[in-house]
């Protein structure tokens, strides 16, 4: 789901915390540093590459920073969707996110926070709509469960920065001390290699340091050092190569949410290693329950057939996966028990008791044959 960095004046993450962050989150970066009168913006797809042109600016510049590593979620994987975005056609205006808006996609390409940055915000005056606290308040609550970082030179803002759902992410310590990160992802380094049975009768899996496994329906063919590379030929494979790798995104990202409360609760804490080999497990027993579970329905779908009931449900990519049915709540792994008594997530040992379902009007097609559902977005605040 992304890591939004923050490095308030005179601060810098260190590059082992981007750099398995970089793992993990390997769909773009993109940093900025504020001056007094201009706002550095740099790009690159490749982390390397982006790290060292910001850590060249940083040498000369050592105002206000943020550094993003990105998860593909809307919008296509390319450059022109890295973060940070300007406000519109604001250059002394940036703005980065960790999250999912509640932005309809526009079909044009654009990432949720590109729509957000080039043509909402504008609408409601741009960087100077922060000013007020009200505003503010409106925009927390508009995009609640996201995390946004603005920096500024604009001589309209009040603010040289601000962070909105800053409680949600947490401040650093030893290497990354007076550092902001919007989730734990950077804590974690590479997992050893590992493998396991796909959903589909093929081998997922991948090698040292994140590098991914090419899949097929044969098998495993070789291995590619960064990004994911699809081997597919038919229409059929390309889909179930790209569920595979949505579905690893959301497995982190469960996980991830879960480990962030657990260290809340002050559990482990003794251990790190204990807590990063249960994290790496877990992530990995959740996608390996995923592919067996959900097939894809077409290149934005994804769909699960009910063994108990039979009934279906269809999701988009952008939709965390359902551990129990939502037509007779039984699990769609093992096919037992129901998500409404006390042990929902230990029916066959969901990791950390994770459960979760949805209800059946939001995850149904309209007719047959027809469109999936629509979600109603809510409005802009």
């Amino acid at each position: 789901m992304c890591l939004l960095v923050f490095m308030p004046e005179g601060t810098t993450a260190s590059k082992k915390s981007l750099e398995n962050a970089a793992w993990y989150n390997d769909d773009g970066f993109g940093w900025a540093i504020r001056t007094p009168d201009k706002i550095l913006v740099g790009k690159n797809m490749d982390f390397e590459a982006a790290y060292d042109e910001f850590m060249s600016a940083r040498s000369s510049y050592n105002g206000d920073a943020l550094f993003h590593l990105r998860i593909t979620t809307q919008g296509g994987t390319n450059l022109d969707n890295c973060h940070p975005f300007y406000v519109g056609k604001d250059q002394l205006s940036v703005v980065a996110h960790n999250g999912m808006l509640p932005v309809n996609d526009d079909k044009t390409g654009r990432s949720d926070t590109r729509i957000f940055a080039e043509s909402l915000l504008p609408k409601r005056g741009g960087i100077s709509f922060l000013n007020g606290e009200q505003s503010l308040a409106k925009l927390e609550k508009w995009a609640e469960g996201s995390k946004l970082v603005f920096l500024t030179a604009n001589p309209a803002s009040k603010w040289r920065y601000v962070i909105v759902g800053m409680k949600d992410g947490h401040w650093g310590k030893d290497e990354d001390d007076g550092v902001w990160f919007s989730n734990s992802s950077y804590k974690y380094s590479p997992s050893k290699s590992t493998s396991y049975v796909g959903g589909w009768g093929g081998h997922f899996g991948w090698d040292n340091y994140g590098s991914y496994s090419v899949y097929t329906q044969k098998g495993v063919e070789g291995t590619t050092p960064t990004t994911p590379k699809i081997v597919a030929e038919t229409t059929a494979d390309v889909m179930r190569e790209e569920l595979a790798y949505e579905l690893q995104h959301h497995a982190y990202e469960i996980v991830q949410t879960l480990f962030d409360d657990h260290l809340a609760q002050g559990k482990d804490m003794d251990d790190p290693t204990v807590i990063e080999n249960g994290y790496y497990n877990c992530a990995e027993e959740l996608l390996e329950r995923f592919l067996s579970i959900y097939k894809p329905y077409d290149y934005e779908t994804y769909t699960a057939k009910c063994g108990r009931c039979g009934g279906e449900m269809f999701l988009d990519h952008l939709d965390i996966p359902a551990t129990h049915c939502s037509h007779c709540d039984c699990c769609l792994y093992c096919g037992s028990d129901t998500i409404g008594c006390d042990h929902a997530g230990d029916c066959c040992a969901w990791p950390m008791g994770y459960a979760m379902t949805y209800d059946p009007s939001t995850v149904s097609l309209i007719k047959e044959g027809g469109d999936k559902r629509e979600e109603k977005v809510p409005e802009f605040f």
